[in-house]
């Protein structure tokens, strides 16, 4: 499923608000400055931080940084792409925070 389906469903199905990088962020910003503040404060507003894994997306590296730090549940929207390694790595820390927001979210139903 690409993300624009994924937001679509949040949005339509689930009724939720997403602030995506992508569509509500001005992405002109000559160094990238106003970008991660722009993000931040979405973070900072919502419930949740959905992360749609790109192995090649340093952003969002950066993001998924400020959502831990926020104490934000972070489910993946798209597990499939994320493989867990031997050794520590940014995978596997980003299916720990997947599987704590799985259970935070059945103890909160």
């Amino acid at each position: 499923m690409p993300i624009q389906e994924y937001v679509r469903g949040l949005e339509e199905e689930g009724g939720l608000t997403v602030y995506w990088p992508y569509r509500d962020t001005k992405q002109d910003d000559p160094d990238g400055f106003q970008i991660c503040q722009d993000n931040c404060d979405a973070m900072k507003a919502s419930e949740n931080v959905h992360v749609w894994y790109d192995s090649s997306s340093q952003g969002s590296v950066f993001d998924l940084g400020m959502a831990f730090i926020g104490d934000k549940l972070v489910p993946i929207a798209n597990p499939e792409e994320v493989q867990p390694t031997v050794q520590k790595s940014f995978q596997n820390v980003l299916l720990e925070l997947d599987r704590v927001s799985k259970k935070d979210e059945t103890a909160d139903n």
